[in-house]
């Protein structure tokens, strides 16, 4: 085994697999009856959005937080984000009295057996069509910030396609290792960075010399940086993780690829 087809194999492992995928795709054929009976005309618009949708979502084996982020769009605009948050407080507890539910600055998290579900209130936005308003995370979730969902989908396609289809892949992996280190990064965040870290602008002639998933890996893990407010304990995880690609790196350098490989399965540990 080498280090490029062991990433390959948990790429591929972190897919949403059939079974799974139907089971979601049931439940939130359920959550919209419910907020449509629920609601009524008071909404004028809910959906899926985020991961679930980019094909960068991870299966609950990977990652026990893996969610589902829902968007539900208010008719009136005349409230802070907490109205919102409490509205759908009370529709969880009435529709779903035997989930765990908790509010989670801007969302509510809605518990299954299978799946979570994050639904994050929202405003229709004056500005541009598909762009809305959420809980600001500046402002302490008491205000609005404009937010563009389908915008980063769009972005990841373009990117994916022109990075020889390996930046869902990458995402897919370093959202493994967030996981397994109880989550350094927000999971937005890291595919915010990976975006950024590969990003093609279609006005100006660029070369990326990366041809493997592992160039890629490489690349990215040697570009994070620390923030001067990150906490230790997060310091310290991202210290290792660049400290073994280094270890990799030197046994690969002297063809000792299976020691290269064990260094690797620390970082990523094998499924059972």
């Amino acid at each position: 085994m080498t280090i490029n087809s062991y990433l390959t194999s948990i790429a591929n492992q972190a897919i949403v697999r059939d079974e799974e995928k139907q089971n979601i795709k049931r439940s939130i054929s359920t959550l919209s009856d419910r907020l449509n009976q629920y609601f009524g005309s008071d909404l004028t618009d809910h959906f899926q959005f985020g991961s679930s949708n980019r094909d960068t979502m991870m299966p609950r084996k990977m990652d026990s937080n893996s969610d589902v982020d829902y968007m539900i769009v208010f008719k009136d605009d005349n409230y802070k984000p907490q109205t919102y948050l409490d509205r759908l407080r009370r529709f969880s507890d009435m529709k779903y009295s035997r989930s765990e539910i908790k509010q989670s600055h801007p969302t509510i998290i809605l518990s299954l057996s299978h799946i979570h579900f994050e639904l994050v209130p929202a405003l229709s936005s004056f500005w541009r069509a598909a762009e809305y308003r959420i809980p600001d995370k500046a402002s302490s979730y008491d205000d609005w910030v404009r937010t563009s969902p389908l915008e980063l989908e769009t972005d990841l396609v373009i990117s994916n396609k022109e990075n020889n289809s390996l930046i869902k892949p990458l995402i897919r992996v370093i959202k493994y290792w967030n996981a397994v280190n109880k989550y350094p990064f927000r999971s937005f965040d890291l595919e915010e960075k990976i975006l950024k870290a590969f990003y093609v602008n279609p006005f100006m002639y660029q070369y990326f010399s990366n041809e493997k998933l592992e160039d890629y890996f490489y690349e990215f893990v040697n570009g994070i940086t620390n923030s001067w407010n990150d906490p230790d304990w997060k310091r310290e995880k991202i210290g290792r993780l660049k400290d073994r690609v280094d270890v990799i790196k030197r046994f690969k350098k002297k063809g000792h690829e299976s020691d290269a490989v064990d260094i690797l399965k620390k970082i990523f540990p094998p499924l059972n």
